[in-house]
């Protein structure tokens, strides 16, 4: 196949790809991040760029880089937000508040053996000496070639490495450098790891990154539509994921000194679509009625049967999900917190794209999932993006103006989820959107609010705008069908709350804390949630808990204690999984949740 030129302005870089290579895919692996959320259908309008061809003199023009074949020289234009290095925002320095506190008990061993010629002499053969160490277990083809050649070196100081089921390696002591392991949150947005010294328990590093599957939709639904069109896009979006994650092992063991052969155990929890794409599991039952998953159970696989860059007799231990869409990224998160036992009733939200909500009532549990959809994290709003350089990530109101905080303070390019719940609840309260979601003009307007706001509001495009900033590279606003998708998933939050409170027979004022899991949270106003409806009125701000990211903290407690395994097991069997809609009267509770609260003066 010949190759293409592309050169990349304005930091001029030329790269030789096949042709018929699609643009977005040629732009994300040579490092720019191009945002998408149609899962490469070409109707989001999202990935747009300025393309012109070298060999012709025409104008530029913009294509949809997702629809985008590089069929001769092409040059591409993009904006200089999209030439630095937007991953930067998903390398966290805190990822979540949560104090883990669980004895070290690892799911791997290792025991120390002087073996000399009268110890392996007494034995039937040199395997049954190690079982007479460990007790009896599995061993491959490869770690008894290890033990055939302990006869060259008898008499010398071993480790031997070792899980319940199987002996891991053996090593002489002197090429010994420990044994450690990981926990992964597979997150529909962005992927979070951490190393740990299996030995002291110590977190050794942490990274995260960008989930490279946002270039195929920016919601579960996209992505199972994408995979399920054909077994070589099932097998991508697999190859996707797995490859960023050994990417950052590889800089987590560069770091840490030690080699990815030094990683004996993998704990990942994850909802029940990434879980599915991640082992390369066709998720065609999770996009249809009833939205059964494959599998629901905690799995125990061998890490290079999905091509991870770890010791070759790894094992990557599965988070059980709970059903449909409440995956194992929850089941870690209740197991991280741990409150069965500390708190009577609790409500558990994770405000991702699927909106999980979990709520305890005297230690016994009913859980849903919600169609929240992206909005919240800035898809399918016209100048949303994800928390990345040059998105507005705070907005507030001071002196007759609004006043915003973007990310990187660079000239704003979008506005991000936290920025789009602090302008809707400022709008809320200005009487600029009332409770319908209605955006109104400023002579429909009741309130009497400054001259600056009035002006910010205009007509556009035949919708009805707020403008939050105009500069140089482009106009950023939210208009009234973005208030719509915004509304729709407030609604699905507190229409979820509410019917699975009344199943569980809980009242709002009863909830002794709220957790709202996610590293989204961390960037969330309480009162802000409050006006927005989000979190109901009757519930007192000091019971809101921004935990962030639960699911990496349960990944790490049962990376550290086996035992929790079998915990998080038998508690997912336990939890009571609730569909919202097969309650009778919940198209009707839907519909009312569209109504945002009446705002206290």
């Amino acid at each position: 196949m010949d190759d293409i030129l592309l050169k990349v302005m304005p930091v001029n870089k030329s790269i030789k790809v096949p042709k018929g290579s699609y643009l977005i895919d040629i732009l994300y692996e040579n490092g720019f991040i191009i945002p998408s959320s149609c899962g490469k259908r070409g109707i989001c309008g999202k990935c747009l760029v300025k393309v012109e061809f070298e060999d012709e003199k025409k104008e530029s023009f913009y294509i949809n880089s997702c629809q985008f074949k590089v069929e001769k020289n092409v040059i591409v234009h993009l904006p200089q937000i999209y030439i630095e290095k937007q991953t930067e925002i998903y390398k966290y320095e805190k990822p979540y508040q949560i104090k883990i506190v669980t004895r070290n008990n690892p799911n791997v061993k290792v025991i120390k053996l002087d073996i000399g010629k009268n110890s392996i002499g007494n034995s039937r053969s040199y395997l049954d000496y190690f079982f007479s160490k460990i007790s009896e277990k599995d061993v491959s083809i490869t770690i008894l070639e290890k033990i055939a050649n302990i006869k060259k070196d008898i008499s010398k100081s071993y480790v031997l490495v070792y899980n319940e089921k199987k002996i891991l390696d053996i090593k002489k002591e002197k090429d010994f450098f420990g044994i450690y392991g990981l926990s992964i949150d597979l997150g529909t947005t962005s992927i979070g790891i951490e190393l740990i010294d299996l030995i002291s328990g110590k977190t050794i590093g942490e990274i995260s990154e960008l989930n490279p599957q946002v270039l195929y939709g920016d919601d579960v639904i996209s992505r199972i539509s994408y995979a399920v069109q054909s077994e070589e896009k099932l097998i991508l979006l697999q190859k996707r994921v797995i490859s960023v994650i050994n990417n950052l092992i590889s800089q987590l063991t560069k770091t840490a000194g030690i080699t990815e052969n030094d990683i004996y155990d993998i704990v990942v929890a994850g909802n029940t679509t990434m879980l599915h794409l991640f082992l390369g599991i066709c998720p065609l039952s999770l996009g249809e009625y009833p939205f059964i998953p494959v599998f629901i159970k905690s799995l125990s696989i061998p890490s290079k049967k999905i091509n991870l860059s770890t010791h070759s007799e790894a094992e990557v231990y599965i988070f059980p999900a709970i059903g449909g869409f409440v995956g194992g990224d929850v089941t870690a998160g209740l197991l991280s917190l741990d409150n069965l036992q500390r708190e009577s009733s609790f409500l558990f939200i994770d405000l991702g794209t699927n909106g999980e909500i979990v709520i305890s009532n005297n230690g016994k549990l009913w859980a849903t999932s919600t169609a929240v959809g992206p909005a919240f994290e800035g898809g399918r709003i016209q100048c949303g993006m994800r928390a990345s350089l040059g998105a507005i990530e705070k907005v507030s109101y001071r002196n007759g103006d609004i006043d915003i905080k973007v990310i990187g303070d660079k000239e704003p390019l979008g506005i991000c989820g936290s920025g789009l719940i602090d302008l809707l609840s400022v709008l809320l309260r200005l009487g600029v959107i009332d409770i319908t979601g209605r955006m109104l003009l400023p002579k429909d307007i009741q309130k009497n609010i400054h001259e600056k706001i009035k002006n910010r509001l205009e007509t556009y495009n035949n919708d009805v705008i707020f403008k939050v900033f105009e500069g140089t590279q482009k106009k950023v606003f939210l208009s009234a069908r973005d208030v719509r998708q915004l509304q729709l998933s407030c609604s699905a939050i507190k229409c979820g709350i509410k019917l699975l409170a009344e199943k569980a027979g809980v009242h709002f004022n009863e909830l002794q804390k709220i957790y709202i899991a996610g590293t989204f949270g961390f960037y969330l106003d309480k009162a802000n949630l409050k006006t927005i409806g989000i979190i109901p009125e009757e519930v007192e701000e000091e019971k809101i808990c921004f935990i962030g990211n639960s699911s990496l903290a349960g990944a790490k407690c049962a990376l550290l204690d086996k035992d929790l395994r079998v915990k998080v097991e038998k508690m997912s069997e336990k939890i009571k999984h609730i569909d919202l809609s097969t309650i009778p009267g919940f198209e009707e509770e839907f519909a009312m949740s569209t109504f945002f609260p009446e705002v206290k003066n």
